[in-house]
């Protein structure tokens, strides 16, 4: 199986890249998604031996994950994606991730922007899912937030129960998001194909003078 990943751009074009983990069923603690596999699992991690790079390899098909599935096998259905987002809203500060995140932001942003931060800046939070995150940012700013999330049941869920504005569909593929002072990638970019045309694309709504925030596992 192993072979390099068809969206691997580097100049060597994957030709060192050496075996590190082979899987032939989901490992321990995974989630299960109906991914077409027809009872099959073939999962790769390759390790380029030049720069250490790694890609995952595989025959699943993931053009239904987010906009269904993911929610399906993580969450049930719209209660239940309530429900977590009561309960990861309710952990004490020093065991919420998004409290520090957050913080992060907010300081950046007051450096960058000066006392403009403490006007309605427009966020565009991409891959929104539980929309924790935007939801706090909001909470702890006077900024104007827009949650995207290709499953309809997460963009709802960001319009009803956290009250921020919603757009359901692929980021790639809307175009009538306007323009924003911050749009945040969190942990979105290690679930995508090609994240360098995804931040290409994530030019066109940017203010200027804007920044875009990133965060990966």
């Amino acid at each position: 199986m192993t072979r390099p990943h068809p969206t691997l751009q580097c100049p060597c074009d994957g030709a060192h890249c050496v075996p590190c983990f082979r899987y032939d069923a989901p490992p321990e603690g995974e989630v299960r998604f109906d991914l077409g596999t027809q009872g099959s699992y073939n999962r790769e991690v390759l390790r380029c031996k030049l720069c250490a790079h790694y890609v995952s390899v595989h025959d699943m098909d993931v053009s239904a994950l987010y906009s269904g599935e993911y929610v399906d096998a993580t969450y049930g259905d719209d209660e239940g994606l309530r429900r977590s987002f009561v309960r990861i809203n309710s952990l004490p500060e020093d065991q919420s991730d998004n409290v520090g995140r957050v913080q992060r932001i907010v300081s950046f942003a007051a450096e960058h922007f000066g006392t403009r931060a403490n006007g309605k800046l427009r966020v565009l939070d991409v891959g929104s899912g539980l929309c924790v995150f935007l939801h706090r940012l909001c909470r702890e700013t006077n900024w104007k937030g827009t949650a995207l999330d290709p499953d309809p049941r997460s963009a709802r869920h960001a319009r009803e129960t956290v009250g921020v504005a919603a757009v359901c569909g692929d980021f790639l593929e809307v175009d009538d998001l306007g323009r924003h002072d911050v749009i945040a990638f969190n942990k979105v970019l290690e679930h995508v194909k090609d994240p360098v045309d995804m931040l290409a694309r994530a030019q066109r709504h940017l203010e200027p003078g804007g920044f875009i925030y990133i965060e990966l596992p």
